[in-house]
């Protein structure tokens, strides 16, 4: 089940599962956890992430989970929002805001330009949250490992609104 990338030099790494990726409508295929990785080894102010892209879509999205101090001072630190946001309970209720949103995602993707991920690899909408997967809802093992069905499952809701709301940047 795992997929397998010979590199110029011979040597194979593997890079995902199969069970991981899937199809964009445009026919790109994506490996999700290999882009997972490079947004949560690239942004400090993330601890969860699962991305999600749908075969009749040609971009992903993605559920974030926040480091909300971290988060905040990132915020406070904007000059666009630094002075609508400065306390953990500003941040919370405006958590969704579509600025909100925008902002964060810009970082996200700002602070990966260096990966070399195609533009089609890389987060188009988002939803935060603080802590979106644990084990007690089965979206995420005891080792803390995703579990892709039941997180999307679990966020089905939230997955439509966000194809419906189109791209934010």
């Amino acid at each position: 089940g795992d997929i397998a990338q010979v590199d110029e030099f011979g040597s194979i790494a593997i890079i995902d599962r199969v069970k991981n990726f899937f199809k964009l409508a445009q026919g790109e295929y994506i490996a999700s956890e290999k882009i997972e990785n490079f947004y949560s080894g690239n942004n400090s102010f993330i601890n969860q992430i699962f991305v999600y892209g749908d075969s009749f879509q040609s971009y992903l999205i993605g559920i974030i989970g926040i480091e909300e101090p971290m988060l905040l001072k990132l915020i406070k630190n904007s000059s666009s929002l630094g002075s609508k946001i400065s306390t953990h309970e500003q941040l919370l209720a405006k958590l969704n805001d579509l600025e909100v949103r925008k902002f964060v995602l810009k970082e996200l993707n700002n602070n990966i330009e260096h990966t070399g991920l195609y533009s089609f690899e890389k987060l188009k909408n988002i939803h935060l949250a603080i802590e979106p997967f644990n084990t007690e809802d089965d979206t995420i093992t005891p080792t803390l490992k995703l579990k892709r069905p039941n997180a999307k499952k679990k966020f089905q809701t939230t997955i439509d609104e966000l194809y419906k709301e189109g791209p934010i940047v």
